[in-house]
């Protein structure tokens, strides 16, 4: 899905505005996520209503938000074959849909270009950046390549696993007793990594974020989970229905799908 920079106080133009790839994590969160819930131009409401966010991305970027990789979120192949089974396919995949989206869209091919994302795209923001690098001097449609951005991303879990425990403890998040069971933990998912079982190691991640995130952010979390977030806002509170459910429900509309140029 794209957005092109719509502030009317920005000093930037879309003809001139840097176009943002945002990739969401998981592995296997929707990109929509992202759109509806961080930093996209729209918020949707319980009732299905669009509503604008007021500090959004595109303020002062053209974002392009894709669903990666393929069978993530709205995105799907009626191939097997098209599913990506490593890191190359994953760039491949990305780095095709880019230059198609500069061939349709070829007014855009000259302002800058970032890769961004969170959490798991700590591994699909590089596995795109790294494609574009190797293969831009000889491609016919050429992107102008200028960084990336990655937030909280989860690069290289088998070295970033062995420093939890500590750095928990030494920001105050857990004791010393809960240093030890965090610790325990992590050397089992970097034991699982390096037994290549994948799903056990997974298994043992989800279980240390729920250990980490609900004593570091229990109000946030819980505001997510409850389908609403709080913001004030000049004294009063409004409710924003942001998560998953209102959002999907928005798009699987036929107007929403047809809005929002899926399938």
């Amino acid at each position: 899905m794209y957005h092109k920079v719509e502030n009317i106080y920005s000093m930037l133009s879309p003809e001139s505005a840097p176009v943002l790839l945002w990739l969401q994590g998981g592995p296997g969160g929707s990109s929509m996520f992202g759109l509806f819930v961080e930093h996209g131009p729209y918020v949707v409401n319980k009732n299905l209503t669009l509503v604008h966010r007021e500090f959004a991305w595109t303020n002062k970027y053209s974002m392009l938000y894709i669903d990666n990789p393929v069978g993530t979120g709205f995105s799907f192949t009626k191939d097997d074959r098209g599913y990506a089974v490593n890191q190359d396919d994953v760039g491949r995949d990305l780095y095709s849909a880019l230059t198609q989206f500069y061939q349709i869209f070829p007014e855009y091919q000259k302002n800058e270009f970032y890769a961004t994302g969170e959490s798991y795209a700590g591994k699909y923001v590089p596995a795109i950046g790294y494609y574009i690098h190797t293969l831009n001097p000889s491609a016919k449609v050429k992107i102008n390549f200028k960084g990336i951005a990655i937030g909280d991303g989860l690069c290289d879990p088998e070295v970033m696993l062995a420093g939890y425990a500590d750095f928990m403890f030494q920001t105050g998040i857990v004791d010393e007793n809960q240093k030890a069971y965090v610790q325990q933990q992590c050397d089992l998912a970097i034991y699982y990594i390096q037994q290549q079982k994948w799903i056990d190691s997974f298994d043992v991640n989800v279980e240390i974020d729920f250990i980490r995130t609900p004593m570091t952010a229990p109000r946030e979390r819980s505001a997510l989970q409850e389908q609403n977030l709080q913001i004030q806002k000049g004294g009063t509170s409004a409710t924003y229905q942001l998560v998953s459910c209102s959002y999907r429900d928005w798009i699987l509309q036929k107007n929403g799908s047809q809005a929002s140029r899926l399938g």
